[in-house]
C-alpha cells in the first residue's frame, strides 16, 4: 500500500507539473529480443530498434564491476538512495560561490531531461547518448552521470554513462531489480568507441535500446547497438520488482558536484567545456511501435533550469527539438 501510494503521489506532481497527456502502457514481448512495430530508423540515421539482436556487449560484472568503476558508484548509489533522479535533487548543496573542502555535505545534486510519468512512458526507451573519451574531472569527489535513462513503468535497468576523476567514461548497467547495485560495466576505450559508437554532431555517440522483454515477469533488457554488424547486442537483462518506487522513467543530465573555491564553480564545469552532454533521437515504445517522445508525455524536468543551480553558471540548457532531443554544452 505505501509503494502504491507513493508512485501516485509522485505520478500527480508530474502530471501537476507538465500538463501530461496520459496513455496505457504496452504490454512486454514474451521473448528476450527488441520489439518489431511500425516505426523505422529515422531519417538521421538512428539505428532501427527492430534490428537483429547480435552478440554480447563485453564488460566486467557484479563485485569486480564495482571495483572497475571505483568511488563513482558509492556516489550513484547515494543520489538513488531514495528512488530516481528526484528523490535527493538539491540536497547537500553548497551554493555557487561558497569554499566547499569537498565533503560530502556540501555537494549538489541536480538533473535536467525528459521524465515520462508511467501513464504515457509505455514499456521501452531508445536514445542516442553522447560520451567523450578524454573528459575527466579534476576533484575525486565529483561526478557526472550524463545522459543516464531508464524507461518508466517498474522497469528494471538503469543504463549511465559516467564520468569522474579516477577513471574514463564508462558506461554502465544499473540492476534496480534483483540486487539494486551496478550490475556491468564497460569502459569507453577505442575498442569499444570503434564498436558502439557513431558521430552525432560531431561527437562521439552510443545508442541503448532499453525494452520489456517478459512482461509475466518483469524481465527487462537493455541493447547497445553495434555499428559494426547493425544488429543489438545484449548489454544486461534484469527481472522483478523495481526497487526505485519511483512513478516516472528518465533520460537525463545529472551531476554530483562540489564548489571549487579557487572559482566558486563546480568542478566538472572546467573540464567540460566544450564538451555536449547530448541525448537525440529519445524514442518510447507503445504497443508494440516506437514513437519520438514528445511534451504531451515525456515533460522537461525541471521546465527552467538556472545554471547556478548546476554550478556552472556558463551552461545553456536546450531542447533542440521537443521532446525527443536535448543538449546540455557550454
Amino acid at each position: 500500500m505505501r509503494r502504491t501510494t507513493r508512485r501516485a503521489a509522485v505520478l500527480a506532481a508530474a502530471v501537476l507539473l507538465s500538463g501530461v497527456a496520459a496513455g496505457l502502457p504496452a504490454a512486454g514481448e514474451p521473448t528476450p529480443r527488441p520489439a518489431t512495430g511500425s516505426a523505422a530508423g529515422s531519417a538521421s540515421g538512428t539505428p532501427d530498434p527492430h534490428a537483429p539482436v547480435g552478440g554480447v556487449v563485453p564488460g566486467v560484472e557484479g563485485a569486480a564491476a564495482e571495483r572497475a568503476a571505483g568511488p563513482a558508484v558509492a556516489g550513484f548509489r547515494e543520489l538513488r538512495r531514495t528512488g530516481g533522479p528526484r528523490g535527493t535533487a538539491g540536497r547537500g548543496t553548497a551554493g555557487r560561490g561558497t569554499a566547499g573542502n569537498g565533503a560530502a555535505s556540501d555537494r549538489t545534486h541536480n538533473f535536467w531531461g525528459v521524465m515520462p510519468p508511467d501513464a504515457g512512458a509505455g514499456d521501452g526507451m531508445v536514445a542516442t547518448h553522447s560520451v567523450h573519451q578524454d573528459l575527466r574531472i579534476s576533484h575525486q569527489e565529483d561526478f557526472l552521470y550524463a545522459p543516464t535513462s531508464k524507461p518508466g513503468n517498474d522497469s528494471c535497468v538503469e543504463v549511465v554513462t559516467s564520468y569522474s576523476r579516477h577513471f574514463g567514461p564508462q558506461v554502465w548497467a544499473w540492476d534496480w531489480c534483483r540486487t539494486g547495485n551496478l550490475a556491468k560495466q564497460v569502459n569507453v576505450d577505442s575498442d569499444f568507441l570503434d564498436t558502439y559508437t557513431t558521430t552525432v554532431n560531431g561527437h562521439r555517440a552510443y545508442t541503448v535500446q532499453n525494452v520489456r522483454t517478459n512482461a509475466a515477469n518483469n524481465t527487462w533488457t537493455a541493447y547497445l547497438h553495434n555499428y559494426a554488424t547493425k544488429k543489438w547486442d545484449v548489454f544486461f537483462t534484469s527481472s522483478g520488482r523495481d526497487r526505485t518506487d519511483a512513478a516516472y522513467g528518465w533520460d537525463v543530465f545529472e551531476i554530483y558536484s562540489t564548489v571549487d573555491p579557487a572559482t566558486g564553480e563546480g568542478h566538472y564545469c572546467p573540464a567540460s567545456v566544450g564538451k555536449p552532454f547530448e541525448s537525440s533521437d529519445i524514442k518510447l515504445r507503445k504497443g508494440g511501435s516506437w514513437a519520438a517522445a514528445s511534451p504531451a508525455e515525456s515533460p522537461i524536468v525541471p521546465p527552467r533550469p538556472d545554471p547556478d543551480a548546476y554550478q556552472c553558471p556558463s551552461l545553456r540548457f536546450q531542447v533542440r527539438h521537443a521532446n525527443d532531443h536535448w543538449v546540455v554544452e557550454h
